[in-house]
């Protein structure tokens, strides 16, 4: 007598967003990546000079350690909220350091890492590394209205000030990507402002989407409706919001209100993509699933 399936599920890949845009990523041949190390809390204190650095903390400890493990480090941009753990992941785990070229050196000059372990990458490039492929392309980061002699004078944004050069530099712009697995699954990588991604996206669609806000955190805009009609264009079927931990302490409740209307909204449009609010720290599995639909 035949037993039918009511349901089957394929595991694609895992991930979980830390803080910021760092986004912990394993893939199906067991490599993690690790995009733009930061995750500050009470009991790792994030050490400037500013008032709010405490918005960014996690409400749990979580350490270096607590990665297990780092097979590749992805920087989108060499701001002190997207490097400020590098150094100290590099002594424990040894990863691959991939950066854009024009920062590359920087980076070397300033941080303990083995030369031979940074891996310097252009725009618009395809890069083959073991279990992925990565396809990169420009970003602009949220406005930053002052020049490097500015910026400099400013209070630092960066714990480590050999590197004071190297956080003003980050916003010259961002380094957004496309990561492939083998089994040809994508995703997308993006910071900063729309600069008119679709255009990329035409070619390398993603499957699933780690995005920034679309504006700075303070800035006046239709949040939800932006975002989904973002989200439209891309043709991607899940997007994971990042780099809004601010919200989760200024605003309480505002993420899950934004995260509920943007999926109102693209269901409201007949479109097959979702926004997922993750819950920072917490593994979730991608999967493609079968499920049987009743009787």
């Amino acid at each position: 007598m035949e037993k039918y399936s009511t349901q089957a599920s394929a595991q694609i890949l895992k991930f979980r967003w830390l803080d910021a845009q760092c986004i912990q990523i394993k893939l199906p041949n067991g490599k993690v990546i690790l995009c733009d190390p930061f995750f500050p809390s009470e009991t790792y204190p994030w050490k400037i000079d500013d008032k709010n650095a405490e918005l960014y903390y996690l409400d749990q400890p979580f350490s270096v350690e607590d990665l297990k493990q780092v097979d590749y480090v992805i920087i989108n941009h060499t701001h002190g909220d997207h490097i400020l753990k590098l150094e100290e992941i590099f002594q424990m785990y040894h990863p691959t350091v991939i950066i854009h070229s024009a920062m590359a050196e920087g980076l070397a000059r300033t941080h303990e890492i083995w030369l031979s372990s940074i891996y310097p990458v252009d725009l618009n490039g395809d890069y083959h590394f073991d279990g992925f492929t990565l396809h990169t392309f420009h970003g602009t980061h949220h406005p930053v209205r002052y020049s490097f002699s500015e910026g400099i004078s400013m209070p630092s944004f960066i714990e480590n000030r050999r590197a004071d050069g190297l956080n003003i530099l980050g916003g010259l712009f961002n380094m957004n990507f496309i990561i492939t697995t083998d089994s040809d699954f994508k995703i997308g990588f993006v910071g900063g402002d729309d600069d008119a991604d679709c255009h990329v996206f035409e070619q390398h669609t993603p499957d699933i989407l780690f995005r920034n806000k679309l504006h700075a955190s303070n800035s006046e805009y239709d949040v939800a409706k932006d975002w989904a009609d973002y989200l439209i264009r891309t043709h991607a079927k899940l997007m994971v919001p990042m780099h809004h931990e601010k919200w989760l302490k200024a605003k309480p409740g505002y993420t899950t209100e934004i995260v509920d209307q943007m999926n109102h909204y693209l269901e409201e449009k007949h479109a097959m993509a979702r926004v997922l609010n993750a819950e920072r720290t917490r593994w979730y599995s991608v999967q493609l699933s079968i499920c049987s639909e009743g009787e």
